[in-house]
């Protein structure tokens, strides 16, 4: 199991950075141009209404209980 942070985005002075963690511990930020962050954000919101669905409901139930069940499986 990955003991990385999980990546994330932030905004200060000089704009929106990626920041993540290499397979070799080392943190790297990468500066996000503005139409990738706005394509993301767009993406997010698609991913949302589809959640908001009938059929995404479904899909989210049955992704959360397989998670669960594998979380909760115990190694041996």
């Amino acid at each position: 199991m990955s003991t990385r942070p999980p990546p994330r985005i932030t905004f200060d002075e000089r704009g929106l950075l990626l920041h993540m963690t290499t397979s070799t511990g080392e943190a790297v930020t990468v500066p996000l141009e503005p139409e990738t962050a706005f394509r993301f954000a767009a993406a997010l919101q698609g991913a949302v209404a589809k959640l908001k669905t009938d059929d995404g409901k479904k899909l989210f139930k049955s992704a959360a209980v397989s998670l669960w069940q594998a979380l909760t499986k115990g190694d041996e």
